[in-house]
């Protein structure tokens, strides 16, 4: 599978949706924690994305539920203090499949190497 052309907005919907992923409570740990190793050197295409990605990132060995509330305050000392996290809320639950398959169209590379 190709990946879309960086400044596609298709690339940004692919990364919102991943993000969507990482936020959810629900998602496993360990699939999380897959994914944002594989994506760590990865350069989101919008700002807003590529920060919430740190924090997600930086919060990983917290457990995923309490992930919803410590992630304001992240964003906050990271210079977003009116961040929108609604917006990257999905509408349906993403399978551990189904995130994988968005984290391969950003980083098809991450893939060869494991």
């Amino acid at each position: 599978m190709c990946a879309p052309p960086p400044d596609s907005p298709d690339v940004l919907a692919i990364e919102r949706q991943l993000l969507g992923y990482l936020l959810e409570a629900e998602s496993a740990q360990e699939i999380a924690i897959d994914i944002l190793h594989r994506v760590k050197q990865y350069r989101f295409q919008s700002a807003e994305h590529q920060v919430l990605f740190e924090c997600v990132a930086s919060l990983s060995t917290h457990p995923r539920q309490e992930l919803q509330s410590l992630l304001p305050e992240r964003l906050v000392r990271a210079g977003f203090p009116d961040f929108d996290l609604d917006r990257f809320i999905p509408d349906r639950r993403w399978s551990a499949g189904e995130a994988m398959g968005l984290c391969r169209i950003l980083v098809p590379d991450e893939f060869q190497q494991h």
